[in-house]
């Protein structure tokens, strides 16, 4: 069945989490501790509490997050499984969505107040469809707004997994090909 490509979405708000989270880390220095290197808790600070596991674990479970560090750019998460562990260990895979409960827990400093980040100008689309472009390319333009939208997508697709801008009319061709969009030929026969 149909339906939108969301991993990447995923992928991309994922990747702006992890830049505010370090922005939020490095604003304190390159490491945030939410527990002393003794276990003590820090004052003023809530643990935040993620979903998350380390790559030989079956599967995330329930952990602190002790600390957070930037090392050579890299964000680094520490924490314990909060059922089982008190050991601190480097988590690998944090759920999706889980980092912004880490940033609501750093508290702001006077220098840095907000870590909001801008989506990069990269991710600005720069090609619209029109069915006029469909008819331009010998397909019927009439089809339904399913159809329209699935050639957008397919679009879409064509210009991510080519090195170099390919040519706009080729790519509604094969996109309504691949859909099966009468040809304008087609039609009026």
């Amino acid at each position: 069945m149909r339906h939108s490509n969301f991993y990447q979405q995923y992928r991309k708000l994922e990747a702006l989490e992890r830049e505010e989270l370090k922005k939020a880390v490095l604003a304190h220095g390159d490491e945030f501790r939410f527990q002393t290197e003794d276990g003590e808790n820090v004052k003023g600070v809530q643990m935040p509490i993620v979903m998350a596991g380390d790559s030989h674990w079956e599967s995330n479970c329930d952990c602190y997050i002790t600390r957070v560090a930037v090392v050579d750019g890299t964000l680094e998460i520490y924490g314990y499984d909060k059922e089982y562990g008190n050991e601190e260990m480097r988590l690998d895979d944090v759920e999706f969505g889980h980092l912004s409960y880490i940033i609501d827990e750093i508290p702001e400093t006077n220098d840095v107040k907000d870590v909001t980040t801008e989506p990069p100008v990269c991710e600005v689309p720069v090609v619209s469809l029109c069915r006029e472009d469909i008819s331009d390319a010998g397909y019927d333009p009439e089809i339904p707004d399913d159809d329209f939208q699935q050639v957008a997508s397919r679009i879409e697709k064509y210009l991510e997994w080519q090195d170099f801008f390919p040519q706009f009319l080729e790519n509604v061709r094969e996109a309504c090909a691949y859909l099966e969009i009468p040809t304008l030929k087609e039609e009026n026969e």
